[in-house]
């Protein structure tokens, strides 16, 4: 008989049999979904992230994890609530084809609702598929997606693909409740989680009080609000200049963060969250950089950005995240002068070199974007069903 655990303090056991899948193949079911999105044949761009990624699951054995916490995912957006998630397992092309999470982990790219012809050769400084200009299929005229927040499977799996993928959401309190209320209901033997001080903790799942409390409150059982496509949403709020001319839309994007209200793209506003959550001296060194001409998409202002960037130099992937590991670890003094010395090697600029000291506890643009794009859902919905001159 497999150990259960309760936390004392809630007195909660959950069942790692409650959300077992009785479903088809997972893996088939993240394939038909793929072709649902972008046809068959895949396009290269999406096919060999997802062969990568399935290899890594098949080898590893983690499609199990994955339809456990898809139908855990989608039982709770069934009742109304809404969740926002950035753990590695959550911005992987495979968790976003089992639906548990939103997030495109892809290039910016376009791709049609209608016919399923894609477009990834986009220019390299959009740092978001949701800024891409709207644009009609060449082949049967339908308004296209914009959609990918360039990920990569690394960050994700690990340089080897056998790193767990680990799954992290948001969610209201409400929520919370409702799913330890459910779990305790059907629980048998095992564990599935604990609820320990508001939060849901085990080695599969993580789920926390989402700091957008209150406007979940009152929009997440509001119709519509999961179907709200981010593309539009984004041009609709920022694009526009909304939040440029609304302090209270700003207050709400940004979190109370320190920005610059001239931010008007998604990439522009993941940017200056990433930078915000760096210490002093790191954020003073990369807008440095932005303000001596360099464009965003070249400043390693998050991990994703990082590893891409030092990857494109030249270095290994597993000399790149080496060394981006390093950089991250706030424990460490200096970067090894022998990988100083591989970075000059294959030619990343002494600029970049001279970033790398600052960037202790980089940010993940993972974590921003699933952020960002609930705010942006909660502000378009209210622009487009508020009543004119309503309060957010």
């Amino acid at each position: 008989m497999e150990e259960s655990h309760t936390d004392v303090r809630k007195g909660s056991r959950v069942s790692k049999d409650v959300f077992q899948s009785q479903s088809p193949d997972p893996l088939t079911i993240v394939m038909r979904k793929a072709h649902e999105l972008y046809g068959d044949p895949l396009p290269t761009q999406v096919n060999d992230r997802l062969v990568w990624e399935l290899n890594a699951v098949r080898a590893n054995e983690y499609a199990s994890r994955f339809m456990a916490v898809s139908r855990i995912a989608q039982k709770m957006r069934d009742t109304g609530f809404t969740l926002r998630g950035w753990g590695t397992g959550d911005v992987s092309l495979t968790g976003m084809l089992c639906g548990v999470s939103e997030i495109n982990p892809l290039p910016p790219h376009y791709r049609c609702p209608h016919c399923q012809h894609s477009a990834f050769d986009v220019p390299k400084t959009i740092l978001s598929g949701y800024d891409l200009p709207q644009k009609r299929c060449p082949i049967c005229g339908t308004t296209m997606c914009s959609d990918g927040q360039a990920i990569p499977a690394e960050l994700c799996f690990g340089v080897n693909g056998d790193m767990p993928p680990h799954f992290v959401w948001a969610c209201s309190s409400e929520g919370i409740e409702w799913l330890q209320k459910q779990a305790e209901a059907l629980h048998t033997e095992g564990t599935l989680f604990q609820v320990i001080d508001g939060c849901i903790i085990s080695d599969l799942l993580e789920i926390v009080p989402d700091w957008h409390e209150a406007l979940l409150q009152k929009l997440q059982k509001q119709v519509g609000l999961q179907s709200i496509p981010l593309d539009i949403a984004t041009r609709e709020v920022l694009h526009s200049g909304k939040c440029t001319t609304d302090p209270k839309c700003a207050e709400i994007l940004y979190g109370g963060l320190p920005h610059e209200e001239s931010r008007t793209t998604f990439g522009e506003v993941i940017w200056e969250t990433s930078v915000s959550h760096l210490q002093p001296e790191g954020r003073w060194a990369l807008q440095a950089l932005r303000q001596d001409g360099k464009d965003i998409s070249e400043i390693p202002f998050c991990r994703e950005n990082a590893f891409l960037q030092l990857s494109e130099f030249g270095l290994s992937q597993s000399e790149a995240m080496q060394i981006l590991n390093t950089a991250i670890d706030y424990r460490r003094a200096t970067i090894h002068s022998s990988d100083i010395q591989m970075m000059k090697g294959v030619g990343v600029p002494a600029w970049h070199l001279d970033t790398l000291p600052f960037l202790r506890n980089l940010w993940r643009k993972a974590h921003s974007v699933s952020s960002l794009q609930t705010v942006l859902k909660i502000l378009y919905q209210h622009e487009t069903n508020a009543p004119k001159g309503s309060a957010v």
